[in-house]
């Protein structure tokens, strides 16, 4: 590998975290016993700014082909800056907390879950893949451990995590081997391709397997009890990293198979995918409604979007290119999760765990925040209507699964405006409200700068979901 080749836009981001992961490693080993301070954390925020510079970078260069691990397109550049995007926005809830809370290694758990999250995304072949998804995964189950005071129950959140996230690892093991088998190559772009009447029946099984892990990684239906127990558990910045480096990708991935290799093994591929859709969103909207906890409420909410974002790759599967509708709904979805963590961290335990009358003690904070339960709803002027609009026309000759879909939208919308009801016009009870963070304030300032510019102006993120689409 030369120079040249690193410094090709299909490798730059993941060569620099895995580097500046091996330097905090370094500087770990020699400075230990560290002193706590938030240097660390400091060095990983602007190590991934970096990294989202160079992704964001590769948008203006040609395309120079695939490096023999990762795939070179839009759709992957689309991809890393969505999961770079919510890293450091995990980050930056992360600096926000208080010295004592800081725990030693976490800034490199941040970077090796970020880098894997963007070699599962970009996997050109199944090993790549499973490596990239275990890396993540690991180094989730450890931060979801570490972050946060004890009394968070962080522990307890990482072990259920785990249950899920060591099945999909077995799962998916056994789907790959049977793809690798069937197949006679771990390439992606080979699936499917010279299977004979035996290795057809193979190649399914795996693809089926295959799809269940990722779906497990997803949270989707009836894999989604852990949701809401890393949404309520788990420090805002664990949450908010585990939905970008852990969700995402599975998400991603899952769109980038049934795009094409996936849909020629597995028959009634869109068939399956459309009732897991229905089946997450359905369960997520009705269980936002009796919610009275703001992180919990969170877990639901963002399991209905997953359903919504499921529907729009059952819609196009076996299609090449892969949904636009999809990007936008991702695009919309982070800064709106991001936001509701900011504040809830700002809030502080007491009054964060209900946000009941947040707007009238914290009138800034309760109305931001009013504004994120209003995204994650899919409604104006957010970010994530555009996205939303984009979905039902794509399911406009769905039928019955169109109707169900939108009915769970309107009850996602009531769910979330009744709480926000409670915001507004609830009489706080009296608890202590911490001293608000700089690193905290800004990611709740950039959470809603975002949702609200590209929601009165969407087409920079329309023609940039477009972009992935033609390149996935």
């Amino acid at each position: 590998m030369t120079w040249t080749d690193l410094q090709s836009p299909e490798l730059a981001p993941e060569v620099l975290l895995a580097l500046l992961t091996l330097g905090l490693a370094l500087l770990d080993a020699v400075l230990s016993p560290r002193r706590v301070s938030h240097a660390s954390i400091y060095l990983t925020l602007f190590g991934l700014l970096m990294a989202l510079a160079l992704a964001l970078h590769t948008w203006d260069r040609p395309w120079r082909g695939e490096t023999e691990w990762l795939v070179g397109d839009p759709a992957v550049a689309f991809a890393d800056v969505l999961i770079l995007c919510g890293a450091v926005s995990a980050t930056l809830l992360a600096a926000g907390m208080p010295q004592a809370q800081q725990r030693g290694g976490t800034a490199i758990l941040i970077m090796l879950a970020t880098l894997g999250g963007m070699i599962s995304a970009g996997a050109q072949d199944l090993l790549t893949l499973f490596v990239g998804f275990e890396l993540s995964a690991l180094s989730l189950l450890a931060y979801q451990a570490l972050d946060g005071k004890p009394r968070d129950h962080g522990v307890r959140a990482a072990l259920r995590y785990a249950g899920p996230a060591a099945a999909a690892t077995g799962l998916s093991a056994f789907g790959i081997a049977c793809l690798w088998s069937a197949g006679g190559s771990p390439a992606i772009e080979t699936l499917g391709t010279g299977l004979t009447a035996d290795s057809a029946t193979q190649a399914a099984v795996g693809g089926g397997l295959l799809l269940v892990g990722l779906a497990m990684r997803a949270g989707a239906v009836p894999f989604h009890l852990w949701f809401a127990d890393v949404a309520v558990g788990c420090a805002p910045s664990a949450a908010m990293l585990t939905l970008s480096v852990g969700v995402l990708p599975a998400l991603i991935v899952l769109g980038r198979l049934t795009a094409g290799p996936l849909a020629m093994v597995v028959p009634g591929l869109n068939s399956l995918l459309l009732l897991l859709a229905l089946l997450s969103a359905t369960a997520g909207a009705l269980l936002v409604l009796p919610q009275r906890r703001l992180r919990r409420l969170l877990g639901y909410a963002v399991l209905t979007n997953v359903g919504f974002v499921l529907a729009g790759i059952a819609t196009h599967a076996g299609e090449d290119p892969f949904s636009g509708t999809v990007w936008m709904q991702l695009a919309a979805l982070v800064p709106a999760v991001a936001g509701c963590l900011a504040i809830c961290a700002l809030a502080g335990d007491g009054l964060g765990s209900t946000a009941s009358g947040l707007a009238r003690s914290r009138p800034a904070q309760g109305a931001a925040l009013c504004l994120f339960l209003v995204a994650l709803a899919g409604l104006p002027p957010t970010l994530a209507f555009a996205g939303r609009s984009a979905l039902w026309s794509a399911l406009s000759g769905s039928g019955w699964a169109s109707v169900i879909l939108l009915l769970d939208g309107l009850i996602l919308a009531y769910g979330l405006i009744g709480f926000a009801g409670r915001v507004l016009f609830h009489k706080p009870p009296p608890v202590e409200i911490p001293p608000a963070t700089s690193a905290i304030l800004s990611a709740a300032m950039l959470a809603a700068a975002v949702l609200l510019l590209f929601g009165m102006w969407p087409s920079p993120i329309a023609r940039a979901a477009e972009m992935a689409a033609r390149g996935g």
